[in-house]
């Protein structure tokens, strides 16, 4: 998983464990007298909005629970693809990559990102999900053969790539 992803999968479930102690709150003020009395002071005589606010509360976190769910539930494996030794432009590997998927796998719908890291090293997030999981190792390594290969003839990159390939 990319840090980016990594970052906002942890503020989101903070916020989330944030709105679930609040919905929480809410839910004892609106079932517990003595709780109430210690709030009346600040919310005289409303009461009853603890409850509606209890509801709103742990709605709201249940959906954003259910959004963090759909966000991770991807599975991730990335691998060391060796070759290259260039200088690269992001938006020309990006324009490279997309006639390569093209041109080798014309009958695949191949989903891809492109970064260039720090160091011009190249990180393709492909979205592999719609490959059997059994064909897979196969067209990984045709991907190093092929796409390693065309990288470096057509561009002199002879770095190792990551491929960061999404399974679900």
């Amino acid at each position: 998983m990319r840090i980016g992803n990594v970052l906002f999968s942890a503020v989101h479930f903070f916020f989330i464990v944030v709105l679930f102690l609040i919905s929480i709150f809410f839910l004892v003020l609106a079932n517990i007298p003595q709780a109430r009395l210690l709030v009346e002071n600040i919310f005289r005589e409303k009461y009853s909005l603890f409850g509606l606010l209890w509801y709103f509360t742990f709605a709201f976190s249940c959906i954003l629970f259910w959004g963090l769910y759909l966000l991770n539930r991807r599975q991730y494996y990335q691998l060391r693809m060796k070759f290259s030794k260039a200088e690269v432009e992001e938006s020309l590997i990006r324009e490279y990559i997309e006639k390569c998927w093209k041109e080798f796998y014309p009958k695949q719908k191949i989903s891809s990102e492109i970064f260039l890291l720090h160091n011009q090293k190249i990180e393709i997030l492909l979205d592999a999900s719609k490959i059997p999981l059994e064909e897979q190792p196969l067209f990984l390594e045709s991907i190093e053969k092929k796409l390693g290969r065309q990288l470096a003839d057509q561009l002199g990159y002879e770095k190792e790539f990551l491929l960061t390939v999404i399974v679900k």
